[in-house]
């Protein structure tokens, strides 16, 4: 199985589809007993906006809490639910509630503050 763990409000522009949300700061808080959940799978996958800091930083609290026999590996999604909006966004299968809108504003306004090319 496949548990994407969420770190902030990208959740309500859309979000991974069978998701589940966590916001990042109850993360930390809340390891152990995530570990203990995720014990059974095979992968879990942690996504932020970005995947540049929480994500990451979450990650390594959830290897370091979960039991040493399991077999779990621990992703975090390279470019973050932003790169997989951007792809996957239209797609109603892998994205849940999304919002085109939303997400319009969200790259205007990155274009704005950070130069980046969201065509």
């Amino acid at each position: 199985g496949i548990n994407a763990e969420y770190m902030g409000q990208e959740y309500k522009g859309g979000h991974i589809a069978g998701s589940r949300h966590i916001p990042f700061d109850e993360f930390a808080e809340q390891v152990n007993t995530i570990a203990s959940e995720i014990a059974q799978l095979n992968k879990c996958i942690l996504v932020c906006m970005n995947s540049e800091m929480r994500s990451p930083e979450a990650a390594g609290l959830l290897l370091a809490a979960l039991p040493q026999q399991s077999n779990t590996q621990i992703y975090v999604l390279l470019g973050g639910f932003a790169a997989f909006v951007k792809s996957y966004g239209q797609d109603p299968t892998l994205v849940e509630e999304y919002d085109p809108n939303l997400w319009m504003q969200v790259w205007e306004a990155l274009k704005r503050v950070q130069g980046i090319e969201t065509e």
